[in-house]
């Protein structure tokens, strides 16, 4: 009885060896790096990135799509300037029962809704 527990722990003890061996070798992990970057003309106020990255070309490549996003959105919900081909929150106001205008669906595919909305139901 002794010799058949001796064999099992032996065989657990092992397999426990073979499996920390097993995880010694696999790839490690890359080491990723904290850059920061701050943007001063979105949304009239300054904004701060900080993202970890493995390289400074990434971060770039990150930090100039994400400027371009950020750009266009300050674009689109300004209230105070008009941006030449830009229909923004400002061109809406003044035109607000004047005349049409023509919301860019393009920016905002999530938008164009299938129905008209509906306000919801009130409580009786």
């Amino acid at each position: 009885m002794k010799t058949r527990a001796n064999r099992l722990v032996s065989m657990l003890l092992a397999g426990a060896l073979c499996l920390s061996l097993l995880a010694a070798c696999a790839p490690k992990k890359k080491e990723l790096t904290r850059y920061s970057t701050i943007f001063y003309d979105v949304f009239d106020t300054v904004t701060q990135v900080i993202a970890y990255c493995e390289s400074e070309e990434v971060f770039k490549t990150q930090m100039d799509a994400l400027h371009a996003d950020l750009v266009t959105y300050n674009q689109l919900y300004d209230i105070y300037n008009d941006y030449p081909g830009v229909t923004n929150v400002k061109t809406i106001n003044d035109n607000a029962g004047k005349a049409p205008w023509r919301w860019m669906t393009a920016s905002f595919p999530c938008w164009s809704w299938p129905t008209r909305c509906t306000p919801p139901p009130t409580a009786s």
